[in-house]
């Protein structure tokens, strides 16, 4: 990957940024980045410009002994895969100029178009505090920034596809790109770019079998569906939910042309259930980062469990006992859990568990929450009402599941001790 920051006069902004890089990679051995910097007026006169910049970074031990500014050419545009921007003047001289989009560097870094401003010289000495300041943000920002540069790569990739003409090779980068940033906090990226395009490779005849059954290894893994499980509120999290996804996909795919073995499955069964016991972030969507959504994703997976053909009925107790447990939450789900939670309870009596089986659990339910005073009683009831309605009508649409429905009504409408205070 090859790297071009831009600046005026390329003799600040972009040659700290070029050296901040250039250091960040040289200390851990990333070989896979090439970085130069450019300015828009690089043969501008500089005589009489502050070297403050040089001086902070020799502090801190960043070499710029192969400093050499360097006029912006056409060219750049074939050599470069991503010419940065330091300054919104910048990009928009480069794109009106050259008619090409270009990034700017704190796009990047901070999703935001803003500039990296130099401040002007003083007489009180705040230039000397800015501008080392501005040296020691890059400095620090640069581990940040090789993510997030390497999240602009694989959105690239992923967006250039042709699934028209997809070569194996291709298919053996792409998978291994998206299972290392299946967990980035870029919504963009996690959902609407790898999650989609693992479901047109799973689902769309691309994989292979092995590919499939090594892709379900990893995500069943601990770096993956159990990566820091128990956490909450943490972007670990994203990591857990989005390889429940991955998981899914793969076993509607097995359902539909069974390529897994027999202990492949039921290992995947057994570990889906221990994984929605344990998972306790129970986030819909976070502002910035987008969905997380365990709990629904989790939901997801565990009625792809229920309608594989391996699935057995004696394992029902299991699924309702994980679904009980997300749902007696001390948080109330406002972004449709309840509604993705009651889609694997439907599927367990159209697999031929009993209405009394569900019955039971339902009333089980009800018991563990109907009196408590404090606030977590009435936020787990609000969860429990909610479900309780929601499940109603999926059996009342379907025309199925009568017992069930007036054991709801009954509970609903119950008078003995605290009925449920969110209706």
């Amino acid at each position: 990957m090859n790297i071009l920051f831009v600046c005026t006069d390329n003799f600040t902004r972009s040659v700290v940024a070029e050296f901040c890089l250039k250091h960040y990679i040289k200390e851990n051995n990333i070989d896979s980045i090439k970085v130069a910097s450019a300015g828009v007026r690089a043969n501008s006169d500089t005589s009489k410009y502050s070297s403050i910049h040089f001086d902070r970074m020799k502090e801190l031990n960043i070499d710029t002994s192969s400093f050499k500014r360097t006029p912006f050419k056409h060219e750049f545009f074939e050599h470069y895969d991503f010419i940065i921007a330091m300054g919104i003047e910048h990009k928009k001289y480069l794109e009106e100029t050259y008619g090409k989009k270009i990034h700017l560097f704190n796009e990047i870094l901070l999703g935001e178009e803003t500039s990296l401003v130099v401040p002007p010289p003083d007489k009180d000495g705040k230039y000397l505090l800015e501008i080392n300041k501005m040296v020691d943000t890059l400095h620090e920002a640069m581990p940040l920034f090789v993510v997030k540069l390497k999240e602009l790569q694989v959105k690239r990739k992923l967006k250039s596809i042709d699934f028209s003409n997809l070569k194996t090779e291709v298919v053996s980068l792409v998978l291994d790109d998206m299972l290392q940033h299946i967990g980035s906090t870029d919504g963009e990226l996690r959902d609407e770019h790898i999650y989609t395009t693992f479901g047109k490779l799973i689902l769309g005849d691309y994989l292979t079998s092995d590919q499939m059954t090594s892709i379900l290894r990893i995500c069943l893994s601990k770096e993956y569906l159990f990566y820091e499980i128990g956490e909450i509120n943490r972007d670990s999290g994203f990591k857990r939910a989005f390889s429940s996804l991955v998981i899914t996909l793969i076993l509607i795919k097995d359902k539909q042309q069974s390529f897994l073995s027999t202990e492949t499955v039921r290992e995947t069964m057994n570990l889906v259930i221990s994984y929605m016991q344990q998972e306790k972030d129970v986030r819909g969507y976070v502002d910035g980062k987008g969905w997380a959504h365990a709990i629904a994703h989790g939901a997801d997976l565990l009625d792809a469990v229920v309608n594989h053909p391996s699935f057995s009925i004696v394992k029902a107790r299991e699924i309702l006992n994980v679904i009980g447990n997300s749902l007696l939450c001390n948080d109330i789900y406002i972004d449709d859990e309840d509604e993705r939670l009651t889609v694997p309870v439907v599927s367990l009596l159209q697999k031929g568990i009993s209405e009394e089986t569900i019955i039971d659990w339902l009333i089980s339910l009800f018991k563990e929450t109907h009196d408590g005073l404090q606030l977590n009683d009435f936020r787990k009831r609000t969860n429990l009402s909610n479900f309780f309605k929601t499940l109603y009508f999926h059996f009342l649409f379907k025309n199925s599941g009568a017992m069930i429905r007036q054991t709801i009504e009954n509970l609903l409408k119950n008078k003995q001790g605290t009925v449920i205070t969110s209706l």
